[in-house]
């Protein structure tokens, strides 16, 4: 049987330890950039659940136009903070994750742009000045015939467009297969890197098998432990996702 060992265990103990820096950083940084990557294919696995909502005649949220408004709107709004994570350098100076302008054409770029002003303006920040159609707000008064007057509040949320969701579709079917070459890169450099240290110091071997991963502690005692488990014995490249959070 497999031993499932946590390089992430292996990595704060060599940190604590201040030994193979370089080790720790390939570790580091093949952690996150595994996790913008999950985040960009769950962008656009969310975007493939709006087309089919839209899709299927008959259904709840086909019957129910305001029901299908805010899943629309709930479901692209998180697939735009997923992609802006993962695609756009962020603030305090925090590096760029994947750098994808290599791999764009001028169109996807110009939908990069899009969806990143998009996150700015509208998912991360009201534009209380209108500035954009997305979101608007107004304040109205009606006069009556009568004299009186009655105020209230007109309000807009359009936090879905199907011809810019079919431009990030088409984006991401471009980052995502690039994102997974770029991980495939770093898999090798990962190995070679631990390869290296084993080598250098036999204490390396030694702390990496006392650093064991448990996944039933890791995602909670369930479905999703067994699909991880018989994803590493079925020698096959997995993400597995927990559905609930376990209980602390």
């Amino acid at each position: 049987m497999a031993a499932i060992l946590s390089l992430t265990s292996l990595a704060a103990k060599l940190r604590l330890s201040g030994k193979h820096k370089s080790l720790v950083g390939r570790i580091d940084q093949w952690s996150h950039r595994n996790s913008r990557a999950f985040d960009l294919e769950h962008a656009r696995q969310l975007l493939e659940q709006i087309f089919l909502l839209r899709s299927t005649n008959g259904s709840e949220l086909a019957v129910n136009s305001r029901l299908l408004h805010d899943a629309e709107g709930a479901f692209f709004v998180h697939a735009v903070l997923l992609y802006a994570k993962a695609a756009e350098s962020g603030d305090r100076g925090r590096a760029q994750t994947f750098n994808f302008n290599s791999v764009l054409t001028e169109d996807h770029k110009a939908t990069h742009s899009d969806i990143v002003a998009l996150r700015k303006t509208v998912v991360a920040h009201h534009d209380e000045e209108a500035k954009q159609s997305w979101n608007k707000d107004s304040v109205v008064v009606v006069e009556r015939g009568d004299g009186t007057r009655e105020y209230g509040f007109s309000v807009s949320r359009m936090l879905f467009k199907p011809l810019l969701a079919e431009r990030f579709a088409a984006l991401l079917s471009v980052v995502c297969p690039y994102a997974r070459e770029v991980l495939n890169r770093d898999n090798d450099d990962l190995h070679a890197a631990l390869e290296r240290a084993i080598q250098e110091d036999p204490d390396v071997a030694s702390q990496l098998r006392q650093s064991p991963f448990d996944e039933n502690r890791f995602y909670g005692e369930g479905s999703a432990a067994d699909e991880f488990q018989r994803a590493v014995e079925g020698r096959r490249s997995f993400v597995v996702t927990s559905k609930t959070q376990p209980d602390s």
